[in-house]
């Protein structure tokens, strides 16, 4: 029980700073708010998608300053 809560506190804070820095989106929508709790309580699932896009991301910015 405590890996789990452990866990969706570390994606819940991951989720939430993404989401304060979107500009995109209103702090005030309420689905919004309901993703990032879902993906906090999915975070078994969600932590591994998050971890790859983050890895990805930063892969594929140096393979553009590299190819420019």
């Amino acid at each position: 029980m405590t890996t789990y809560i452990i866990g969706s506190l570390f994606t819940a804070g991951i989720l939430i700073n993404a989401f304060l820095k979107d500009s995109s989106t209103a702090n005030t929508d309420r689905r919004s708010w309901m993703i990032v709790f879902l993906g906090s309580s999915l975070w078994f699932a969600v932590l591994p998608f998050i971890i790859r896009k983050k890895l990805l991301g930063t892969k594929q910015t140096e393979l553009v300053t590299i190819a420019n």
